[in-house]
Formats: structure tokens, C-alpha cells, sequence
């Protein structure tokens, strides 16, 4: 049996493409109407984290900041995902989830210690295009102020995100990029160099760490996700 899966994500996951549903498996879950999660650590510490999506671990090797898990396809509906660290199987988070039919998801661990939480969005592309690649941007900094995504000595993409919010998906010239972040006064934070946007695809942008860090902590930075 092969995933049903709806046509309109087909421009935005490489591995849900026709050649790879033409070598799928027999064996494969029909998944009708199935939602996309992929899972991204943003929490701004040192540890390493095990992640369970209704007690099955979704994981192959502890995921340290800035590490991610692949989009796979579930049942829509509700779930519990847990987090467990790499050397301890109790829960340091456990949350419940709603994934949307025919929508893809990312899940962000972030913040740390007792304000450590799991934010979900959805990624929305359902506008595409060939001759342009998208862009979003989600400020992911716990002390941060709000922040905006510029390019490098060019145009402003997004503007004023606090905290744990972030932009839609924008159109831009496919080429490689510097990106700078900066504050409410226009002061660079961060600076993210050497970004290949290419025409067809999606790249999430986040900054992410402390910036005033303690001896525990990852400092500020940014980073790029590509999306398919």
C-alpha cells in the first residue's frame, strides 16, 4: 500500500516526490488525509533530547540544539509528544498536539528548565512558484526583543517578531544570500551569511540562543531550515 498524500505538497517535499512514491513499499500505512511533522531543538542549552510522538520515539540519534527530525506523515487528530533527555527516559516535557489534515507542521522545542515548550506551526505553501524560492522567518530567542530579517545592506522581509512569533512564507529571487537580524533600533544582532535560495523551495530562517547567556546556556545566532 502507498501514502495518500495531497498533491499540493508535492512542490515542497523532495521525498514525497513522484519517484519516491513510485519505490514505495508495499508494507507502507495508508495514511488518508495524513499531516507532516518535522522537529526542530531550539531550546538555547546544552543537552540532548529523545522526542516521542505517542510513545514511539521519532528519533534515531539524540537531537542537540539546532538539530532536527524529518518530516513524516501521521494520522491527523490529536497526539502526545514527549521529550525525554538522552540519558534519562523521564518526561521534561509532554504535550498534546493537534496536527491538521493535508498540512505539514513544524514543532520547535524551545525556551529552557521550567518554561521549556513546544511551539507548532504550520507551513503554508500552498502559493508556489518556479521561478521564486520562500522565505519565513520565526524569532525563537527567550531574551530577545522583537526582531526583523533584513537582507544584508538591501531590503527589510520581516519586520517586529517577538518572541515565539513568526512570518509567512515570502517570495524571493532565487541566490545565495547574507541575512542580517536586527532589533527595534536597526542594530545588527546577528548576521547569517552565505544562504542558497534556490527557485521552487522553502527555507525557514530563526534566531535562536541566549543573548546574555549563562555558562549553560547557547549563545544568540541564527540558522537556516531548509524545507524540502
Amino acid at each position: 500500500m502507498t501514502n495518500l498524500i495531497p498533491v499540493r505538497l508535492f512542490s515542497f517535499l523532495v521525498l514525497f516526490s513522484l519517484i519516491g512514491l513510485s519505490s514505495c513499499k508495499n508494507k507502507e500505512e495508508v495514511l488518508p488525509d495524513a499531516s507532516y511533522i518535522r522537529f526542530i531543538n531550539a531550546s538555547p542549552t546544552l543537552g540532548t533530547y529523545n522526542i516521542y510522538l505517542d510513545d514511539k520515539i521519532v528519533n534515531t540519534v539524540p537531537i542537540p540544539f539546532g538539530g532536527t527530525v524529518s518530516y513524516k506523515p501521521y494520522i491527523f487528530g490529536n497526539h502526545t509528544v514527549k521529550y525525554t533527555t538522552a540519558t534519562n527516559s523521564e518526561s521534561i516535557l509532554t504535550k498534546q498536539i493537534t496536527l491538521t489534515g493535508n498540512q505539514i507542521h513544524s514543532a520547535y522545542l524551545v525556551d529552557k528548565d521550567t518554561k521549556m515548550d513546544l511551539l507548532l506551526f504550520i507551513d503554508d505553501a500552498s502559493v508556489t512558484s518556479t521561478t521564486k524560492a520562500f522565505v519565513k522567518f520565526i524569532n525563537l530567542s527567550p531574551d530577545a526583543p522583537a526582531l526583523s530579517l533584513d537582507i544584508k545592506a538591501g531590503a527589510n522581509l520581516v519586520k517586529d517578531k517577538t518572541y515565539k512569533l513568526g512570518s509567512p512564507f515570502i517570495q524571493i529571487d532565487p541566490k545565495t544570500y547574507d541575512f542580517d537580524i536586527k532589533d527595534a533600533n536597526g542594530v545588527v544582532k546577528t548576521t547569517l551569511t552565505g544562504v542558497e535560495m534556490v527557485a521552487g523551495r522553502y527555507y525557514t530562517i530563526i534566531s535562536r540562543g541566549m543573548l546574555t547567556p549563562g555558562t549553560t546556556d547557547q549563545s544568540f545566532s541564527a540558522q537556516s531550515i531548509i524545507n524540502n
